[in-house]
Order: structure tokens, then sequence, then C-alpha cells
């Protein structure tokens, strides 16, 4: 009955991804809370399974995400135009075209999740949702552990059709660093061979870089953190504006790579929700894009960490890429090599600003013709009080 007034929701069908068999996924919730209902019958009622199993009461405590997959119009239209599932050019979909575009404008946006499925695949949008889910589960099992009460169990309604090979619970199972550190392990060289002289070509980013060694060296001395290093060719340049800079990535790969480029510079793998650096022993922290495969909710626990490290006074350079408007405090967008998410930033200095660390400036670049992404790219200077 769900699936059959899914599948007749304008709303589902808004986001137009090809392939779409509206099913209905309902992660760990109905399994979980069967299973634990099933098990109290058990243990209490003897072996009947029904003793004590109140399905309605097993289902009671769900608590309920709201994604909307959204799309721009144009990519929308093409998509109806080649469905091949209700035969292109859909009257029933073309008809629900503006009012979902009304729906977005005033409501819709602010009341869910946004998933811009724009250049994405239904496989990368259920990733995408898995991982968030992923991120809320392990914060509840966090919760649970402090104060012992149970975690409410979760249903996510996901139109997509899966591989054979690929389930959702079992995309879920990784969480976000995991999924980062091993797309960028097998991405290692072909990143480092990419991304080597990138900083020649951007004279913006030099200009960011060089203010930001200036106020640092302003602040006495002391050592300079660049976080998700990759493979060391930003680290290198800090250390050519005289800061005494060392570099740190969540991949083994890139590590290696940064240590046989720049063998005198010091290069660690580590994570930043828990560097293994001292309390406000930096001067400097440096995270060029390195926040952008974090879930959003697990993204407080990281500048929590820069705010730990940073001595009083230290400045934190941040870059990031900007949503498309205030209405979408943050959203996913298809990264080449990992999930990844983009931040209205005003959004992004107030959880900052909360973190203990004060917007000093910001640089806004505005996308080239030529980007093969029309995103803003931010970066953020901050100090630490």
């Amino acid at each position: 009955m769900v699936e059959s007034a899914l599948g007749h929701s304008p709303l589902l069908y808004g986001c137009g991804i090809k392939g779409l068999d509206l099913t209905v996924a309902v992660l760990f919730a109905c399994s979980q809370a069967m299973a634990s209902c099933v098990e109290r019958s058990l243990l209490v009622g003897g072996g009947r399974a029904d003793a004590l199993c109140d399905p309605s009461e097993a289902l009671r405590d769900l608590s309920v995400r709201h994604f909307v997959l959204h799309a721009d119009q144009d990519t929308l239209r093409g998509r109806i135009a080649g469905d091949t599932v209700l035969g292109p050019d859909s009257p029933f979909r073309l008809t629900y075209l503006e009012p979902y575009a009304e729906a977005a404008r005033t409501w819709l946006h602010a009341e869910a999740e946004v998933v811009d499925t724009t250049h994405l695949t239904p496989a990368q949008a259920a990733l995408q949702i898995a991982e968030a889910v992923k991120a809320e589960a392990r914060s509840a099992r966090l919760t649970s552990v402090i104060s012992p009460r149970p975690a409410a169990q979760q249903v996510v309604i996901l139109s997509t059709r899966l591989s054979a090979r690929t389930t959702f619970a079992s995309m879920v199972e990784h969480d976000a660093l995991s999924t980062t550190r091993e797309a960028y392990d097998a991405a290692a060289a072909t990143y480092a061979q990419l991304f080597r002289d990138t900083l020649r070509d951007s004279p913006l980013d030099r200009a960011i870089l060089g203010a930001f060694a200036e106020v640092v060296r302003a602040s006495g001395d002391g050592q300079v953190a660049d976080l998700g290093c990759g493979p060391g060719h930003v680290t290198a340049y800090l250390d050519e504006l005289r800061l005494t800079a060392f570099g740190v990535d969540a991949s083994p790969a890139m590590i290696k790579l940064a240590r046989q480029a720049y063998p005198g510079l010091r290069f660690d793998v580590g994570s930043m929700a828990a560097l293994d650096i001292a309390d406000g022993v930096l001067v400097g922290l440096l995270s060029r894009w390195s926040i952008i495969h974090t879930p959003p909710r697990e993204l407080p626990v990281i500048l929590a960490e820069f705010h730990r490290v940073l001595a009083p006074g230290g400045h934190l350079l941040v870059g990031f890429s900007a949503s498309d408007d205030p209405s979408h405090p943050t959203q996913v967008f298809d990264h080449t090599v990992a999930p990844a998410y983009r931040w209205w930033p005003d959004h992004l200095a107030a959880m900052l600003r909360k973190s203990g660390l004060a917007e000093v400036a910001r640089m806004v670049r505005q996308p080239q013709p030529t980007d093969r992404r029309q995103f803003q790219e931010i970066q953020l200077l901050a100090r630490k009080a």
C-alpha cells in the first residue's frame, strides 16, 4: 500500500532519475524493531513468537528521515523525455514540474534534507542517503551510551534501483571515513598527477595562502597542520612560505606519495575527527576542501578538534564549495572520488563561531565557464579567541 501511494507521489516522480522503480527501502528499522520484539517474546513467552509481540508497539518509535531528491528543471525535462518506465514525455510527470518547482521555492526544501541529483546516478544518490543515515545512527548509539534509553529506529524512503551486488544495508555499513579513505587510496596516483601543479595556475589560491601565512607568522612561532594534505603539494608550498608545516591525511596511499615527493617534510596518517596532536599547539591549521566528505551531522566533532589543537590566537583557513542559496545549508554533490557536501558560507561560519572560531575574512571565487561544476569556491579565514 505504501509503495502504491508513493508511486503516485509527484514529489517522488519529481526527481526524475532515469531507471527509478519507485521502491520503498526501510533501513534497519522494521527488521530491528521486529527482531527485538520477537526476541523479547521468546525470552518471556517460552518460545512463542506471538506471546508478547505487538508489531504496532515495535514500530511505534520509528523516526522518519525526509529526503527530497532534487534536480533543476532542464534536467528534469531531459529525464522525463528519456523515461523508460512511464514512457517518454509522460503527461503525468510533466504536469507536476511546475508544482514541484513552486513547492521547492516556498516550503519543501526547508522541510527536508535536499539531495541534488542533477549530476548523480541513482546508485550515487542512494549511497549519499545511506551515509547520512549511517552518521545519525552513530550519533544515536553514542547518545544511548550517555543516556541509557532505546535510540529511535529510522525509516528512509528511497526511490532508486540498486544493482544485484549492492544492497542499501551494505552501503550503510561503510562509514564516511572508510569510504573516503578507500576511494582516495585507489585514486592516489592519478590524483597526485592531476593536482601537483594546480597552485601554479591559481593566483587567487596563492594569494589567500600567502595571506594565511602572513597572519600565522605574525601570531608567533609554531607549527601549522595541513589537514587532508593529499600528496603534499600544498604542505610543500606552506613550507616555501616559511611556515613550519606538516601534513595529515586519512589515506595511507596519499601519505606514502607525499613522503616520497617531499622527504624533508613530515606527513602523518590520521583522522580529522581524532587528531594525534596535543591541545593548543598549532599556530595555524589549513583545511582545503578536506571537510567536504564529512556528513553534516559529523562536522561539529571535527570543528571541535580544530579548536582544540589551535593555540589561542591561532588561525584556520578552510576551503569548500558553496551551496546554491541559504535555503540549502548543505547540499550533496557528485565529487569524482567520494561523496561530498557543499555548504552555505554563512551557515558554516556560524558553525565555526559556535566552535569558538570567529571569522576574520573570506574569499569567494565565482565559477568560470570552463569549470566542470558551476559552484562558488569559498576560502574562509577564522581565528581562535
